[in-house]
């Protein structure tokens, strides 16, 4: 009786025993390649209009005027708050008719004109990605 056959079969057999998970591995790996792939074709169009990184020189500008007037906006914002009146013994010194709502005004300004670029990042990423990111 020729076993040669069950050799055979035995061989084939252990020679692919691991075959099947390596395959699996190789699919996700192909899978996890093609998904980075479509992140880094979503972020090259992002950039496509200002060559790379050179058009955040503009972006570096905006955030540094809106830092500076944010800031100048601040001292007022400050000198209305009754608590730091409070704390510095000014109580009611500095009151005027209105005052609170100037104070409401003056910091619905900072907040939306200073944080425009994250409330316009968050409202990017959720309207694209659903799920807030750096931006954010």
């Amino acid at each position: 009786m020729d076993h040669s056959h069950d050799k055979h079969t035995k061989y084939t057999h252990e020679s692919h025993n691991g075959h099947g998970h390596h395959h699996m591995d190789h699919v996700s790996e192909v899978k996890e390649h093609s998904r980075m792939e479509m992140e880094h074709a979503s972020h090259a169009e992002e950039h496509k209009g200002h060559n790379g990184h050179a058009g955040h020189e503009g972006m570096i500008e905006d955030f540094k005027r809106r830092f500076w007037i944010s800031l100048v906006i601040t001292i007022p914002v400050l000198v209305l708050s009754p608590m730091i009146q409070h704390f510095l013994g000014l109580d009611n010194s500095i009151r005027f008719s209105g005052d609170i709502y100037l104070l409401f005004v003056l910091s619905s300004v900072i907040y939306f004109y200073g944080g425009f670029p994250f409330l316009k990042g968050i409202y990017e990423e959720l309207r694209i990605k659903r799920m807030p990111g750096m931006m954010t």
